[in-house]
């Protein structure tokens, strides 16, 4: 309800007359201590927020590094891989000209 600018907070609206002073008086009290215990919970609340929010980073963190830790398990698991594939190659790669090597010295000397 809107109340006219200047009238107290504990105003009622338009219609209400105002209580007289003591009633008034009481009334903007109580008006004036729920506000505060709003605002005192509007201040645990941030609060709370910001310990959620700084926890939150946290553990983004920490899931972040674990991530990372696994991909790079991971990524050297692959090389390993790559690097005996590239091993055995190279030994089938020996063994082929090894072998063609002799070929060509039998080649040779059937032909002598």
């Amino acid at each position: 309800q809107a109340r006219p600018v200047g009238w107290p907070l504990c105003y009622g609206g338009e219609g209400m007359s105002l209580p007289n002073m003591s009633d008034h008086s009481s009334t903007c009290v109580a008006d004036l201590q729920e506000r505060a215990r709003l605002q005192g919970t509007a201040a645990s609340l941030r609060e709370m927020i910001a310990a959620s929010e700084e926890q939150l980073s946290e553990q983004c963190r920490l899931a972040a590094e674990a991530e990372a830790k696994v991909m790079e398990q991971r990524l050297f698991a692959q090389l390993a891989g790559v690097k005996a594939q590239a091993q055995e190659l190279e030994q089938a790669e020996v063994l082929q000209t090894t072998e063609l090597c002799q070929q060509e010295v039998l080649i040779s000397e059937a032909e002598s």
